[in-house]
């Protein structure tokens, strides 16, 4: 594309396009449109097979942080620390030590790709790169790159050749760089001796275009390769989340030129390896991605990390250095740990100017201070250290020694820190790095590649080929291949592992304690000595020995299933499999998508605790943890005697529990289940409306439920339901099944039906359903209060002083200690009922609506009965009081018990000391006498009657019909007229008084006396004369 013209032919009719500029590699083009949106712009030109790549220009923002106060003083600490400022001795990159081997050198360039450079600053004015094909000032082109005047760079911001920082952030990166050193004034730069090319992008707010930033890169690129300018860094500390497919194309463009990309991490607080931050994550090989650290080697709190993304640490805290305007000045960020690194790799070319791009970034990263701040925060683990990163150089750390021998390529470290790297031709030659050194290996010749470390730190890196390959890597080394290829590693520290869709990696442990962290894409196993990863391998197993030994599993951002057992745990997902076996501890992380995880027990004797979010499985040596997860299920099926703890949510949940299994199901979706366990405890501590269903097994089981909990044991299972607001006890599964239900300190009340029974208060419910046998306690105080209900069938209620029953066809309902208990039939058959007295005073009251015994300690009382009996046995002076019905009644009164009986009912009192019946609702109602074989006397008037006799009185009152009865004894009969008209007829055993429609009769009575005095016109036959003058006559 050599032309706007060519440019514009490519895009055709639709919409108006200006090509505002090349961006300085061939087929990169700047364009604007006028007449359409983003988005339809992009599908257009996603539609035109001509173009290869598109996308819309970022703006890209500087990498300073805010100067706080707590990032404090301490002028070039960050070159030389010895505890000045609160700082920490040694915190440095060692630049003393360095400047004794090379203070840098003038014939390098570095671009400062930035927000300008003050080029006439004391400090930096000396060390500013002048452009040598070039004459200042005369408004031409003179070295033909396309750019008029280009003296000290360029200004792609504003579009023209002075590139003077009108910012302060490109300045003082510049001088960080390479200030001039020993000049008796100011700072000094990492690199004392340099070339410093402007390559401002950026303006006076610090920020600027991605194409403004790309055309940076490819400038500098430019002047390496066409123009024979000796650029070899580029500093970059600037970047944003976007990624830019024309800033990667630029940047491997000027890898191809033999030149160092140094970025910026960024100063989000934010994880690179999960959040993307550009260009410092673009994996490309000359990319060098630093974090900013403190005086005090700590890992600076704004800086980003990425334990895959993120090389290494630099000093970027409270960084001293240039300002516009001849000045200097405090800042902090990664922006100022960059271009420390940058001035170690104008180091490295300046110790040895024939160094390749891959020598270079290796010796840096090889060379580090190891710091426990970085450990699992960067690829290195380490700060920059440049005098060490020199002395590497010295020892061969950057050199090579390769060995064949038949099919086999033998690399052989040295005792620096070697690095090591195979990647797989694919049908081509293989590439072998050692130390930056790059080697094409005849893939038909070498068939094995061994990697040999030597005394130092030293790394591996293994890329596989695009079909299937297998990996085993040991403390130390390792192999990996596949059809016809081979890697053997053999005492090398950190090896790097990448697989693709099908392979397959074992990672096995040492016999220390080792950790191991797994990703869907990045399994890394470490411990003393060694770190082995695994990246991108479709399944990974990972295998520990002895030491206390602990993984962590993370699913993907999909739906991932994971199953845990106490020897091996895995989980997978779409694409990966990540297995390990025989750790002591393993933690399950899940985050999105539907997941699931299957746990289970071992041998001995385990425990299982499930909450919202996070469950633990754990036994004898081993523990397993789920975090995040959906769905757990555990299962207790390989012996021991196991236990299982599930608490509830915030919400409102549900526990149930069987003699198989049980589980939790919250209001927010979680699910834990635990199936055969011995023992499972059920736990609502966290709120919310929370209901349990405890159900039996096949066996005999037993139901007990109080006011804090509730249990249910059988067939060697025990569940428990701890503070939940409803609980119910359920027998449906066979077996002869008691429940107790229990009461609190509070006014209980107790509901006992056929079908089921509970118990409730303000704050709880306990029910029992379907046991054969029910027996509700009152055993801690209050006015508690139990209700019996028949069934539709022929049902039995007893009720004593202590306790209550209610027994039919398939139910038997208990209640023990209850102060009152109320029974009602109301579902049909004919059903009875037993009120038993106790030893002190009862009352029996039989009424055809209800019937009550009850003294001054209980109340017993029942509805709807066909037959009631009250039965005083127990000593103490009873009474009895029966009352008639609305229809024909008949009292029976005798010393033993007595009765009233009417149209479907019968109320029976037997024992009683004192009896009374009333006929007063209407009806023929008709009373019955009977005497003992002792003596008594009977009494009837106009409305009354009774019979009294040693130990018993029964009376009666409105009866109009009265029949006395005697048969053994000296018995006695009073009878009285009423005011009307009587009349007594009276013959053989038998005497008669009527009057009114009323009747009172007395047979075989010793003596007899009727009494008319009250009134009327009275009568009596004289037979009923004779019988009177009879009986009368041995009246005493």
């Amino acid at each position: 594309m050599t032309s706007v013209a060519d440019t514009l032919a490519l895009f055709g009719e639709g919409i108006e396009v200006e090509v505002l500029q090349g961006l300085g590699l061939v087929g990169q083009v700047l364009v604007r449109t006028r007449n359409a949106d983003v988005l339809t712009v992009g599908e257009w030109l996603a539609s035109n097979s001509l173009i290869a790549g598109f996308e819309q220009d970022i703006v890209r923002v500087l990498q300073a942080t805010p100067n706080d106060t707590s990032y404090g003083s301490g002028a070039l600490y960050a070159l030389h620390n010895t505890g000045q400022s609160g700082g920490t001795n040694d915190a440095d990159i060692d630049a003393p030590e360095a400047w004794d081997i090379t203070t840098g050198s003038s014939s390098i360039v570095v671009g400062v790709i930035d927000t300008g450079i003050d080029y006439t600053h004391p400090d930096l004015a000396a060390n500013m790169w002048t452009n040598p094909g070039e004459i200042a000032g005369n408004g031409i082109d003179d070295d033909g790159n396309g750019f008029v005047d280009d003296i000290h760079g360029y200004d792609f911001f504003n579009e023209d050749a002075d590139p003077m920082d009108d910012h302060s952030h490109g300045t003082h990166v510049a001088g960080t760089i390479g200030a001039v050193g020993n000049n008796g004034q100011g700072v000094v730069g990492v690199a004392w001796n340099v070339k410093l090319m402007a390559l401002k992008f950026m303006g006076s707010g610090g920020s600027g275009y991605t194409s403004d930033a790309v055309r940076a890169v490819n400038y500098a690129t430019m002047m390496r390769n066409t123009y024979g300018v000796n650029v070899r860094v580029l500093s970059n500390s600037w970047g944003s989340g976007s990624y830019s497919y024309s800033l990667e194309s630029a940047i491997t463009a000027s890898n191809t030129a033999g030149i160092l990309f140094v970025a910026a991490a960024g100063n989000d607080t934010t994880d690179n390896d999960t959040t993307p931050h550009y260009p410092s994550n673009y994996n490309l090989a000359n990319v060098i991605a630093v974090a900013a650290t403190d005086r005090n080697d700590a890992l600076a709190g704004y800086s980003n990390w990425g334990d895959t993304t993120v090389h290494l640490g630099a000093p970027g805290s409270s960084i001293y250095s240039t300002m516009p305007g001849g000045g200097y000045g405090y800042k902090s960020g990664t922006s100022m740990a960059t271009p420390h690194v940058a001035g170690a790799a104008v180091l490295a070319w300046a110790y040895n100017a024939n160094l390749t791009v891959a020598q270079v970034k290796a010796a840096i990263l090889n060379s580090v201070d190891a710091l426990s701040s970085l450990s699992g925060k960067t690829i290195t683990g380490g700060r920059l250290n440049v005098h060490a990163m020199l002395q590497s150089l010295d020892t061969g750390g950057g050199g090579s020694n390769f060995q064949y021998s038949g099919n086999t390529l033998t690399v052989q470290g040295t005792s620096g820190a070697d690095s090591f790297e195979f990647v797989h031709g694919n049908g081509g030659n293989h590439t072998v790095i050692y130390d930056g050194q790059s080697t094409s290996v005849d893939h038909t010749v070498i068939s094995i590649v061994r990697f040999e470390g030597g005394g130092g730190n030293d790394s591996a890196i293994v890329r596989g080929s695009n079909g299937v390959d297998t990996a085993t890597l040991n403390v130390g080394g390792g192999n990996m291949g596949g059809v016809g290829w081979s890697v053997v590693m053999v005492s090398i520290e950190t090896i790097d592992l990448y697989g693709g869709a099908g392979d397959t990696a074992t990672l096995n442990d040492s016999t220390g304690n080792d950790t191991l962290t797994a990703y869907y894409n990045l399994v890394t196993l470490s411990g003393s000595g060694y770190t082995n990863r695994a990246r991108s391998f479709a399944a990974v197993y990972a295998v520990a020995n002895t030491g206390t030994d602990t993984a962590t599993l993370h699913d993907s951002s999909g739906s991932d299933t994971a199953v845990a057992q106490s020897t091996f745990a895995y989980v997978y997902g779409t694409g990966y499999l990540n297995h390990v076996t025989r750790f002591d501890s393993v933690t399950f992380n899940a985050t999105t998508g539907a997941d699931i995880i299957y746990m289970y027990d071992s041998t001995g004797n385990d425990t299982f605790t499930g909450r919202h979010n996070t469950a633990t499985f754990a036994g004898s040596g081993w523990s397993n943890t789920a975090n995040g997860f959906d769905n757990v299920y555990a299962n207790a099926n390989q012996g021991g005697t196991d236990t299982a703890n599930l608490y509830d949510t915030s919400g409102d949940d549900t526990f149930v529990f069987t003699s198989g299994h049980a589980y939790i199901v919250g209001a927010t979706g979680q699910f834990n289940l635990a199936e055969n366990f011995e023992t499972v405890y059920a736990f609502a501590q966290n709120g919310g409306v929370d209901t349990a269903h405890v159900f039996d097994s096949t066996g005999n089981d037993t139901f007990r439920a109080y006011e804090a909990y509730a249990e249910m044991t059988g067939s060697g299972k025990y569940g428990q339901a701890n503070g939940w607001d409803r609980v119910y006890g359920r027998a449906e599964s066979g077996g002869n099944d008691t429940a107790y239900l229990y009461d609190t300190s509070a006014a209980d009340s107790f509901v006992m039906l056929s079908t089921h029974s509970y118990v409730a208060w303000s704050t709880y419910l306990n029910s029992a359903r379907g046991f054969d046998s029910v027996y509700a306690v009152s055993s801690n105080g209050g006015a508690d209060v139990v209700r019996f209900f028949d069934s539709t069938g022929n049902d039995t209620f007893t009720g004593t002083s202590t306790y209550s029953l209610m027994t039919g066809t398939g139910f038997y309902n208990h209640a023990t200690g209850f102060t009152t208990a109320y029974a009602r039939a109301q579902n049909g058959g004919v059903d009875t009922a037993t009120l038993n007295g106790s030893t002190g005073n009862d009352s029996f009251v039989a009424r055809q609506s209800s019937v009550y015994l009850r003294n001054s300690v209980y109340h017993h009382e029942v509805w709807g009965f066909e037959n009631v009996y009250g039965v005083a046995t127990q000593g103490g002076y009873d009474e009895a009081y029966l009352f008639d019905t609305t229809g024909d009644d008949a009292f029976v009164g005798r010393k033993d018990y007595s009765y009233l009986a009417g149209s479907g009912l019968l109320h029976h009192a037997t024992g009683f000391d004192y009896v009374y019946s009333s006929s007063a609702n209407g009806g023929n109602d008709t009373a019955a006498f009977y005497d003992t074989s002792g003596n008594e006397d009977f009494t009837a008037g106009t409305d009354y009657a009774y019979m009294v006799g040693s130990g018993f009185t029964n009376n009666t009152n409105g009866y109009r019909t009265v029949r006395a009865e005697c048969t053994t004894g000296t018995d006695r009969a009073f009878l009285y007229d009423a005011t009307g008209n009587d009349a007594l007829n009276a013959s053989g055993n038998t005497a008669t008084l009527t009057s009114n429609g009323r009747s009172i009769t007395a047979v075989k009575f010793d003596r007899v006396r009727a009494d008319g005095n009250a009134g009327g016109t009275n009568s009596a036959t004289q037979a009923s004369i004779d019988f009177v003058l009879e009986k009368v006559g041995s009246w005493s």
